[in-house]
């Protein structure tokens, strides 16, 4: 498993319009789970509604776990795709 930490830069926070491409982006590896931490709550980042309920916010930190095939690739992948667009 892999995980990173990241403090969300985006003025809106997590919303709907960055969730889609990042959905994208995770499916681009077959085998590969991920989800998102903020504080007890914990979603499955292909789950739309479920990273949405967490509300996170501007100035959040956020854990990202990715496990799975190719979960190195993919986890460096994803923190790429935070920090350009969130």
């Amino acid at each position: 498993m892999k995980t990173f930490e990241y403090t969300i830069t985006d003025p809106v926070g997590i919303h709907i319009r960055t969730i889609t491409p990042l959905v994208k982006k995770i499916k681009e590896f077959p085998g590969v789970s991920a989800s998102i931490s903020l504080g007890d709550s914990t979603a499955n980042l292909l789950r739309t509604t479920a990273v949405l309920k967490l509300a996170v916010k501007h100035g959040d930190k956020v854990a990202v776990n990715v496990e799975g095939e190719n979960e190195e690739s993919a986890a460096a992948a994803i923190e790429a795709f935070f920090k350009e667009n969130l």
